[in-house]
């Protein structure tokens, strides 16, 4: 018994000591994707814990139709202690209410995130959503990014907007921060979403920083503005420690030119320029290899120098095509 005992914690004490990767999907259903996105974070970081956080009503049709690997951790969201701020975002008036659900759920998320890594006392976590790939290395990556950042790190699509398919939270407390702003904030002026309340907060002077999307001397350019008319104000932002951490991150771009639009679009373009980012990702051809262990990964060139990317947004949700495990 003993010994069975013994096995059993062995991999949770090596897992106790890696930063989990946590999705947070809170609708009924859990779309067929996200086995792909599971598939290749376990192929590029396999000692790291995978959770994923579901609407109770979820759970059965997941276990039934075995939609979930045995290495990713299901949590039930009502299983966790909400906060003060989130019970209190709950309540908020018909504005709220009436948002599509797709947005509701966006930002109830991070309430959640935050309560579940309080329910595992926790301070770092990578999220991911579920039409992300990732490509990253994090044990070669995260003591870098420990050191660089002390808040959270998301990737911006211009000064206005985030995307938040990748963060990275180094401490728990600035998510706190984070949750409150965005209960406080919801209801001003004009759309208000996750990704506008995000970069609204490192405005105000939130811990919130940029991971890189570009190369540094693509960041010099001076015509870096979207299609649509977003000017930068400070460009060498998308770039900092694109050096340092050796990786570019997608906020969507790429994935959209990659392989277009969501497939809930009737017609669907195959492929789309993403007319708000400040930056043109056909500046950047992208190019499969293998990196220093063999994985096939994408890169991206740029002025005759290559760069691996982290992840993929893959907004046409057809993650399949991109993923090295499968």
């Amino acid at each position: 018994m003993i010994r069975w005992i013994c096995l059993l914690c062995i991999p949770f004490f090596l897992w106790a000591e890696k930063t989990p990767v946590v999705f947070v999907h809170l609708g009924r259903q859990l779309p067929g994707y996200y086995q792909a996105t599971f598939s290749q974070v376990h192929q590029m970081n396999p000692e790291h814990p995978i959770y994923l956080i579901v609407h109770a009503q979820a759970v059965h049709r997941i276990k039934r139709r075995h939609l979930v690997p045995d290495y990713v951790q299901l949590v039930v969201a009502q299983s966790l202690t909400p906060t003060r701020q989130h019970k209190e975002f709950l309540l908020l008036p018909a504005k709220y209410s009436s948002l599509p659900r797709f947005w509701r759920y966006s930002m109830e998320r991070f309430f959640i995130l935050e309560e579940f890594m309080a329910s595992r006392d926790i301070d770092e976590v990578l999220h991911l959503e579920g039409d992300n790939l990732l490509y990253l290395d994090l044990d070669e990556t995260l003591p870098t990014m420990r050191n660089a950042y002390t808040g959270i790190a998301v990737p911006f699509l211009n000064d206005d907007e985030c995307v938040p398919g990748i963060v990275y939270i180094r401490e728990r407390n600035v998510l706190t921060e984070f949750t409150w702003f965005l209960r406080n904030n919801l209801l001003g002026e004009g759309h208000r979403s996750d990704m506008t309340l995000m970069a609204l907060f490192a405005k105000s002077g939130g811990d919130l920083n940029c991971l890189p999307s570009v190369p540094f001397d693509y960041s010099l350019l001076e015509s870096m503005e979207s299609i649509n008319g977003h000017k930068v104000k400070n460009s060498e932002m998308y770039a900092t420690l694109s050096d340092e951490l050796g990786y570019l991150f997608d906020p969507a771009p790429i994935g959209q030119l990659l392989d277009g639009e969501s497939m809930l679009q009737n017609p669907r373009r195959p492929s789309i320029v993403n007319e708000n980012a400040v930056y043109d990702s056909r500046d950047m051809p992208l190019s499969w290899e293998k990196d220093g262990k063999g994985r096939k990964v994408p890169y991206i060139t740029y002025d005759g120098r290559k760069w691996p990317l982290a992840n993929l947004h893959i907004h046409s949700k057809n993650l399949y095509k991109f993923v090295e495990a499968l």
